[in-house]
Formats: structure tokens, C-alpha cells, sequence
């Protein structure tokens, strides 16, 4: 009977995580058409202060309180400096200069600056298929950055939002080595929160000028509805998703599920904004998919450190 309960639980985390890479996908679209009238940096400023007020909320329902961290504090700063704010930045801004698609594609390579990153700093070993996988991902990039119908060059209107992209992706591969042992020590969403904080602190001084510069007179219903969104289900609810599924299945069976991710944010964003991709753009999706797939398998004897978010 106890073996029977277990199974349901874990269909039950099978389909959260499922809900979760799909929360993300349409994430990328509806944040590239928010951001045809929202600045990038008032978009991102407004999306912080729900996400921490939703967390905060969690955090108090299930009476955690603020840890004290004095022996962590450095470490928290850099994270959440890199994670929350150098990351962010890149991100928003590169999403308005380059299509939601390649977005999505490029950022699907975290996982391999990851190992490799876990490499250099001893967490894990990189083995053959790693190296392949990289080399498929990068492959990969290449096409998804060339393929589109500007073509590769560099004053193509996309050149310098994917270009941005690949820099968020090795900042947000850093911050996921930085966190991986904070998540271990104090949980996931607490660890996540106070990142999520200490990024926000960053962000006040470049978002209230951009703040004071917003033209709200362009922002509609559905732009307000794309930033409650990503608040609350993309930041909030899908890391929580995440994380849980990580502690309760493991991060190698974990890791599967985000591979899913940039085929849903392709889809979408070709319902959602009309960003129709090209056929070499779709070669390099199966490449950077099979590069991260490379780099994430696991034997049953090794264990997955890194965070996904």
C-alpha cells in the first residue's frame, strides 16, 4: 500500500514538472509582447516586487521566517548579484532585442556551462560525452543565430539580443554552481527568495529611472496580465515546482523535463507573437537539445548538484 502511494506521489511531481517547463515556454512569449510597450527595466523591476511579495508570502505560510546566514553572507551577495540582477539584465534585454524563440534556445544551453563550470570549481567530472554535447550546443547556437531570415551578420537587428542571451546563459550557469550548495544548506525556496531579494536591491537604482520614463499610457490588460504572469507563475510558482521535483525525484530525472522547454517556447511564440522559425533554426534546436542531453545524462551511481530555474 505504501509502495502504491509512493507511485501516485510521484506521477504527481512527474505532471508538476511537466507544468512547470510549460509555464516557462509560454513565459518567453508573452513577456517579448509585453515588452512592445513596457520598458525592459520597469517590466523587470514590477515582475521582482510581486515575485518577492509572492515568495515572501510562501515563505510566512510555511512559518520559515528569515534565516539567519552571517557565515553565507558573501556568497548569497554574489548570487544573487550575478543571478538576480547581471542575469536579469541580460536577459530582459536581449528578449527585447532578439526573438523569444532564440531566447529560449540559447538559454538551453545553461547546462553545459554548468558542468563545465562544475568542472573547474571540482563539484563533477567532465567526461567525453560532455564535451560532445558542448560541441553540439554551440553548433547549435550557431544555427539558431544564423539560420533566421536577417541571416548572420553583425548589424542584423537579432545579432545583439542573442549575443546578449549567450552571456545571461553563463551568468545564470554560475549562479546555479553558487546556489547549489545554499539550496542544500537552508532549502530551496528560501535559498531562491533571499537571491531573489538581494537581486532586487541591485536593480532599485536603474529601475526608477526607467520607472520615471514609462509611458503608461501604452500599457494594456494584456501587458498588466503578462507581468502577473511571469510574477507569479513563472518566478514564483514554476521554481517552486521545480525545486520540489528535485528533492523529491532527484535533479537527474529532473533535468529531463527542461529540455522540454525551448520546443514549447518555438511553439508559442509563433502562436503568440508569430515568430515563425526557419528550418535550419529548427536543426539547431535538435542539436542544442542533444548537446544538453549529452551533457546532463548521468550514471546511477553519480549525483546531480546543479539547480534549475
Amino acid at each position: 500500500m505504501k509502495s502504491s502511494h509512493l507511485k501516485d506521489s510521484e506521477w504527481i511531481v512527474h505532471l508538476s514538472l511537466l507544468l512547470a517547463v510549460f509555464i516557462w515556454g509560454i513565459n518567453y512569449g508573452i513577456v517579448k509582447k509585453a515588452l512592445g510597450d513596457f520598458l525592459p527595466l520597469t517590466f523587470n523591476g514590477l515582475r521582482f516586487a510581486l515575485a518577492s511579495c509572492f515568495l515572501l508570502i510562501i515563505l510566512i505560510q510555511q512559518k520559515k521566517g528569515i534565516i539567519k546566514f552571517k557565515e553565507d553572507w558573501l556568497q548569497f551577495a554574489l548570487a544573487g548579484f550575478i543571478g538576480n540582477f547581471l542575469y536579469q539584465i541580460c536577459f530582459i534585454y536581449g528578449l527585447s532585442w532578439t526573438l523569444a524563440g532564440n531566447t529560449s534556445l540559447i538559454l538551453a544551453i545553461s547546462p553545459v556551462f554548468v558542468a563545465l563550470f562544475s568542472k573547474i570549481s571540482g563539484q563533477e567530472k567532465v567526461r567525453i560525452r560532455k564535451w560532445i554535447g558542448a560541441f553540439l550546443s554551440f553548433a547549435g547556437i550557431a544555427f539558431v543565430v544564423s539560420g533566421g531570415r536577417q541571416g548572420f551578420h553583425l548589424t542584423s537587428l537579432t545579432f545583439k539580443g542573442d549575443m546578449t542571451e549567450f552571456l545571461a546563459a553563463v551568468l545564470w550557469s554560475v549562479y546555479i554552481v553558487l546556489s547549489a550548495p545554499l539550496a542544500k544548506k537552508y532549502g530551496s525556496i528560501t535559498a531562491v527568495s533571499m537571491n531573489l531579494w538581494i537581486g532586487s536591491i541591485f536593480l532599485i537604482p536603474f529601475f526608477i529611472p526607467s520607472f520615471i520614463h514609462q509611458n503608461w499610457g501604452l500599457i494594456t490588460w494584456q501587458d498588466w496580465g503578462a507581468l502577473f504572469y511571469s510574477a507569479a507563475f513563472s518566478i514564483a510558482v514554476g521554481r517552486i515546482l521545480w525545486y520540489r521535483g528535485i528533492s523529491r525525484i532527484g535533479g537527474t530525472s529532473t533535468s529531463v523535463y527542461s529540455n522540454l522547454t525551448p520546443l514549447i517556447a518555438l511553439l508559442m511564440a509563433w502562436v503568440i507573437v508569430g515568430e515563425k522559425p526557419e528550418w535550419i533554426q529548427w536543426a539547431g534546436a535538435a542539436a542544442i537539445l542533444s548537446g544538453v542531453f549529452l551533457t546532463g545524462i548521468k550514471k546511477k551511481t553519480e549525483d546531480l548538484d546543479g539547480l534549475k530555474g
